[in-house]
Parts: structure tokens; sequence; C-alpha cells
């Protein structure tokens, strides 16, 4: 471990996503990526475009902040939109209250439940520098729904609302 990595922050998890319209894959869609850090106001958009079988990465952003030392303050704005055929959608939309890899989807395991975490998230580990491979977030963003079917998961520290699901 370098001598500073204890101020590195996870901002955004590593996140794997497959883009669909009426069930097929969307090729060529524009997916952006948004974070900021709350506590430093520091800043970081990224973006991607889908390959043919409308899947897209992103690679997990890490920081460096004093901040790993004081106990509050340590929330972080998360978005991603896709834009295809001229429209912008809500894909993922959250507030991250922590610095934990994977730590986006706190609330939203329980509010799956125990059941469902053995199959939405079966490989999570919790340290990188365990020498194990860590799990993406892994969306499906169906750009067909409608308002009234995106709902927002999660409890009451944070949610996850957009047209994306685990």
């Amino acid at each position: 471990m370098a001598l500073f990595d204890f101020m590195k922050i996870n901002v955004f998890s590593d996140v794997d996503g497959i883009v669909t319209l009426n069930g097929e894959p969307v090729s060529g869609a524009t997916v952006k990526q948004y974070a900021e850090v709350e506590f430093n106001s520091n800043k970081f958009n990224r973006e991607v475009v889908t390959d043919s079988q409308g899947r897209f990465h992103f690679d997990a952003i890490y920081a460096r902040t004093m901040n790993t030392f004081l106990p509050s303050a340590n929330s972080v704005i998360q978005k991603i939109t896709i834009e295809y055929s001229g429209k912008q959608y809500q894909a993922w939309k959250s507030i991250k209250n922590n610095y934990d890899y994977d730590g986006e989807l706190n609330d939203v395991k329980a509010f799956v439940g125990e059941r469902a975490e053995a199959k939405v998230f079966p490989n999570k580990v919790s340290s990188k520098n365990s020498g194990v491979t860590l799990t993406p977030i892994d969306l499906k963003c169906e750009l067909s729904k409608d308002d009234s079917e995106i709902k927002s998961m999660g409890g009451a520290k944070t949610s996850v609302v957009g047209l994306c699901s685990l």
C-alpha cells in the first residue's frame, strides 16, 4: 500500500451496462457519467459510446482527499445520462453517502432484499487491496420505459433513480 492510499476515496464504482430500445441493443448511444464530491466540489465528467451490442463501461473514479478523516460531508452526487436519437434519458441519479467501492448500492441492497442480493450481487468483494477483482455495477437500461415505470430503489440514506435497473 502506498503511503498516501489512506487518502484515496472511491467517487464512483466501475459501471458496466447495456442500452436497449424495445429489447434490442442500441449502438452509438452516448453515455455520460458525472460525479461531484460535495466536500471539495471536485467534478468528474466522462463519456463513452455504446458498441454494436449496446454495451458500455466506465472505470471506477478515485480521488484523494483529506476528508477521509472527517466524519461529515462525505457525499458524492452521481449521474449517468444517455443520449440517443436527439433525446436525453436519465439513466442513474444518486447521492452516494460514503467513499466505499460499491457504496452507492448499500441501501439498494437492502431494498432488493437478501434473497435477491445473491442474484444481483453474486461476486461482490469489499476491497481492491485484497488482490481480487471487484465486480462493477451492472446496469440494464431500456430506453422505451416511460416516466411511470421509473422507480426509486433504495432507502432513506441513498436512493437511485433512473431508467436503468440492476
